[in-house]
């Protein structure tokens, strides 16, 4: 089983993104060879305004999943909010040598409380998604953007693959999307020029 949990706020199209990688994933998965059959994506927010955190648990496996709840312990991270970063332990259960995904103009270096312990990476999806229209300047959607790169970093699918979900899947500004998911894979940092 592989276990993925988004960090965010309200607003910036995490528990969507959840919702559109837990459906990629059911048709493509590691190397596009096999599909995963079984996919369960649990959000976790309140009644909270725009701008609270909130998170997402998204579970992959080849057998049927019987737990529908969070989970403690992720595989992947994927952190919307850069700023909870630095203010939060994003890490939080993350086993070492885990993949950590940051949106930040920052580089993976300039996490160092994450470095050692985990395989860091960051994109500034923010400027990608203000460069492809999603969103405004003062509430960029950063969500293909972060997938783009989550699909370089992870190898989970290909590029590709999220492209086709997105022409299927997206009925708004879908080019802007693919370019966006574009951008994020072509422009995601590694700690340390870690490229698999």
């Amino acid at each position: 089983m592989i276990k993925i949990r988004i960090n965010g706020r309200g607003g910036q199209g995490g528990v969507t993104a959840s919702g559109v990688l837990s459906s990629m994933m059911m048709a493509h998965s590691p190397a596009d060879k096999d599909k995963y059959p079984y996919v369960m994506s649990c959000p976790d927010f309140g009644p909270e305004r725009r701008g609270a955190p909130v998170s997402a648990y998204i579970r992959l496996d080849m057998k049927p999943i019987r737990e529908l709840a969070q989970f403690p312990d992720p595989d992947m991270v994927i952190v919307f909010d850069g700023s909870l970063a630095m203010s939060t332990n994003v890490a939080n259960g993350l086993a070492k040598g885990g993949l950590l995904l940051i949106n930040s103009k920052k580089l993976p270096a300039d996490f160092a409380m994450y470095t050692e312990r985990f395989r860091v990476f960051s994109v500034d999806a923010e400027a990608i998604a203000v460069e492809c229209g999603l969103g405004t300047k003062t509430s960029p959607i950063v969500s293909t953007a972060l997938l783009g790169a989550f699909m370089r970093a992870s190898k989970l699918a290909t590029l590709d693959s999220l492209l086709e979900y997105i022409e299927k899947g997206i009925s708004k500004k879908t080019d802007a999307n693919k370019r966006a998911a574009r951008f994020g894979y072509d422009l995601v940092r590694a700690f340390k020029g870690e490229w698999m």
